[in-house]
């Protein structure tokens, strides 16, 4: 009896604890463009995309210049060569279906970088991950018609530090770019 029962434990143990737990998730990230509000979207292209191993706590993206050289500023500087730290993954725009992959993600915490090359406009994200989680789908918009420097746009912090004063002068009642002659 002690024997079937010390034989059944073992079985439940090896069982339940064996299984195996893997960090190795895929963000599919389609990205699109909405060139006027309330216009419509198209897909985007030219658009690349970096993972960092890192959080947004302690680690920030100061430029476009940053951004489009796949690099993180530690947010406290402390005057060392690693106040500073470059992409881990550098993903590319698949030319047919214009999803970018990121991935796979080994660890946690996540920071996702996109750049839109040519509105100049960048986003960043700290995504989750999560242990035996093969792919998560997610859709970004860029809007270069947003008379905000920054702005969040579901859950993606984006920026457009190009745009100007007179870009904003020139907005209507509504908010939007008028268009110039």
């Amino acid at each position: 009896m002690k024997r079937t029962i010390t034989i059944l434990a073992l079985t439940v143990l090896l069982a339940t604890g064996c299984s195996k737990v893997e960090m190795n998730q895929l963000f599919r990230i389609t990205p699109y463009l909405q060139m006027e509000n309330k216009g419509p979207e198209t897909l985007a292209d030219d658009i690349i995309a970096y993972s960092f191993y890192a959080d947004t706590v302690h680690w920030r993206l100061a430029s476009w210049d940053d951004a489009i050289a796949g690099r993180l500023t530690k947010r406290i500087a402390t005057g060392m060569r690693s106040d500073t730290i470059y992409y881990d993954i550098l993903t590319g725009q698949d030319a047919t279906t214009h999803e970018l992959v990121c991935g796979p993600l080994l660890d946690q915490p996540v920071i996702i970088v996109l750049c839109d090359r040519e509105h100049k406009i960048y986003g960043w994200r700290q995504v989750p991950t999560a242990a035996n989680m093969d792919e998560t789908y997610v859709n970004v918009r860029f809007r270069p018609w947003k008379p905000e420097v920054r702005y969040d746009e579901a859950k993606w912090t984006m920026v457009n530090e190009f745009i100007t004063i007179s870009d904003l002068d020139d907005l209507d009642d509504h908010g939007e770019l008028e268009p110039r002659p």
